[in-house]
């Protein structure tokens, strides 16, 4: 029996247990010539547990502990064995491997979900059977993974759509400006120079069409209108 601390109520059963255990079995165990053993004083505990304290009607309750025990069973389901199999198995931290997406007991690589690679997860498993191991992450069971088997390759995850662009700011100014200097340029009314007349004068006529151009974008700096 046993009872939380600062718990009086609990205590007294303990202690009224202590006491009828000292005055009918301890005083007889006690006045017996020979000696007892360990294994002989649990025996006769045992013995005296269930034929006399058991079946003897409770001040309290006018019930043997027994009767009243049994009066107010309820019968449970038998757990699952594999259950009880697994909240039993042995406990590994490991890393889910960043690119074949396995982990490794006792030699064996199993397979998992690609979701967790990377990851740190616990491995739970029997060092009796290594059919599969439970991965748990975060204090979930997340699935049972398999042994790999040769050639077989983790799913690969789709990759999420990359998200559209907010506002180019720098492509808005670049627009912006390139509309204005058209519109300036436009405003200028160019004429074409005449290639032939500057050809009879002996010019060279990449070195002429540079310099008209260079005088253009001057005129444009300037603000003025070529003549």
């Amino acid at each position: 029996m046993h009872s939380k601390p600062y718990c009086a109520e609990g205590r007294g059963c303990c202690e009224r247990f202590n006491r009828t255990v000292k005055e009918q079995f301890e005083s007889e165990a006690k006045g017996r010539e020979e000696l007892l053993t360990l294994d002989e004083l649990n025996a006769y505990f045992e013995a005296w547990l269930a034929e006399r304290y058991h079946r003897e009607i409770h001040s309290e309750t006018d019930e043997a502990p027994f009767d009243r025990f049994y009066n107010n069973l309820v019968a449970r389901e038998a757990p699952d064995l594999q259950l009880l199999d697994e909240l039993f198995r042995l406990r590994k931290t490991a890393k889910v491997h960043p690119k074949w997406c396995t982990v490794e007991v006792q030699g064996t690589r199993y397979l998992v979900d690609s979701a967790l690679r990377g990851h740190k997860v616990q491995l739970l498993y029997d060092g009796f059977d290594q059919s599969y191991v439970l991965i748990e992450y975060q204090g979930r069971v997340m699935q049972r993974a398999y042994p790999q088997r040769p050639g077989q390759i983790p799913e690969q995850v789709p990759k999420a759509e990359k998200p559209q662009a907010g506002t180019d700011y720098l492509l808005l100014l670049r627009e912006s400006y390139e509309t204005r200097t058209r519109a300036q340029l436009s405003a200028l009314k160019l004429v074409a120079a005449d290639s032939k007349k500057e050809l009879s004068a002996g010019a060279n006529p990449g070195k002429t069409t540079f310099c008209s151009t260079a005088r253009q974008y001057r005129a444009i700096g300037r603000g003025k209108r070529l003549r």
